[in-house]
C-alpha cells in the first residue's frame, strides 16, 4: 500500500486524490478492526480483575520527527490511543483497569538495582546489561518489568 500511495501523492490528479481517499479510509476501517480484535483478544484471554499497563505514548507524532522517513510512516499510521480507549472501555465491562505510565527511561532503567544509563541499551542486539550490577537481559522485557514497576501503587497485593 505504500508504493501505490507514493504513486498517487505523486501524481496529483483529482482522481489519484480519490483514490488516496479510498486508500486513507480501508487503511484506517483495517487499524480500527486489529485494534478490536487484539483488545478482545487480551480481554478474553486475561480475563476479569486484570490490570493492564500500558506506555502513556501522547506526543509521540512529535517524536518521530527525529525517525528516518521510511519509517515514519509506520510509526505514526497506528493510533495507540484508539487502541488504549478501546482496551479501556472493554476492561471496564470485565472489571479491569488499564493505567498508562510514562516510557521516559523504562529500557535503561535495570529493574534490580535502580541504575539508570544509556550504556545499559544495546538498541541494535535488543540486549540489556547493567553496568552496575551486571543484571542481563532483553530491553524489551526490562521495558515491561519498569513499567510494572513504575506503577506499585496501583497493582493490588
Amino acid at each position: 500500500m505504500l508504493a501505490l500511495r507514493k504513486g498517487l501523492q505523486a501524481r496529483g490528479t483529482k482522481s489519484a486524490k480519490r483514490k488516496l481517499k479510498k486508500l486513507r479510509e480501508r487503511e484506517s476501517r483495517y487499524v480500527t478492526a486489529v485494534d478490536h480484535a487484539a483488545t478482545k483478544a487480551l480481554v478474553s484471554h486475561y480475563g476479569a480483575g486484570t490490570l493492564y499497563v500500558l506506555e502513556d505514548l501522547t506526543g509521540v507524532r512529535k517524536a518521530t520527527e527525529q525517525v528516518r522517513i521510511k519509517q515514519r510512516y509506520v510509526t505514526v499510521s497506528w493510533c495507540c490511543y484508539e487502541f488504549r480507549k478501546m482496551l479501556e472501555y472493554k476492561a471496564l465491562l470485565t472489571g479491569s483497569r488499564v493505567i498508562a505510565v510514562a516510557p521516559a527511561y523504562t529500557s535503561q532503567d535495570c529493574p534490580i538495582c535502580g541504575n539508570r544509563a544509556k550504556e545499559n541499551r544495546n538498541r541494535k542486539r535488543h540486549e540489556f546489561q547493567c553496568r552496575k550490577c551486571g543484571y542481563r537481559s532483553n530491553d524489551d522485557q526490562i521495558g515491561v518489568m519498569n513499567l510494572y514497576l513504575a506503577a506499585p501503587e496501583s497493582i493490588p497485593a
